[in-house]
């Protein structure tokens, strides 16, 4: 599995720089224009937005998409660097 990144420009360097400081593989960073999803309606709102996924998750969007199949540590990176996109914008 490889984390990909997509969103407003300015959210998805956040998320890359998280990422580097955790030590988490780096994200493939795609365009906001990339794939639609729940972040799409926040940008065509003019809203930043940013979505942080694994892009070889066999289980998204199918009957078998349920928490007993998240992993752990895909879990725990994923809040690890959305901490630090939260951190990075209140200045911390």
């Amino acid at each position: 599995d490889e984390w990909v990144v997509q969103g407003s420009p300015e959210l998805m360097d956040l998320a890359l720089a998280a990422a580097k400081e955790e030590g988490i593989p780096t994200p493939k960073r795609q365009s906001v224009l990339g794939v639609g999803s729940d972040h799409r309606s926040f940008i065509n709102a003019d809203m930043p937005a940013v979505f942080v996924y694994l892009s070889d998750d066999p289980n998204y969007h199918t009957e078998r998409d349920k928490a007993e199949f998240v992993s752990p540590q895909a879990l725990a990176e994923a809040g690890r660097m959305t901490a630090g996109i939260i951190a990075r914008l209140v200045g911390g």
